[in-house]
């Protein structure tokens, strides 16, 4: 697991315990903090999830990209004229 992996599995254990204590809280002030505190969390969550999606998309093309280069590069196919 990566690091970006790993600091989202630390954030998912973190939201969870906020929750928790959200839940048993009583006062207002204390869950607006919570509240700010969970959205500030899952936001970054968000942000290293899309960059890790972005990531193994560039990686998928570039493999893709790569194979078909090598393997079916003009060179390889009779040109037609029409």
């Amino acid at each position: 697991m990566d690091i970006s992996g790993n600091k989202m599995l630390h954030l998912k254990q973190d939201l969870v315990f906020l929750r928790q204590r959200l839940a048993e809280c009583s006062e207002e002030s204390a869950k607006q903090s919570i509240r700010r505190e969970i959205m500030e969390k899952e936001t970054y969550y968000n942000i290293l999830a899309d960059r890790q999606r972005l990531s193994k998309y560039k990686t998928a093309n570039q493999m893709i990209g790569s194979f078909l280069f090598e393997n079916y590069s003009l060179l390889n196919f009779p040109f037609c004229i029409l």
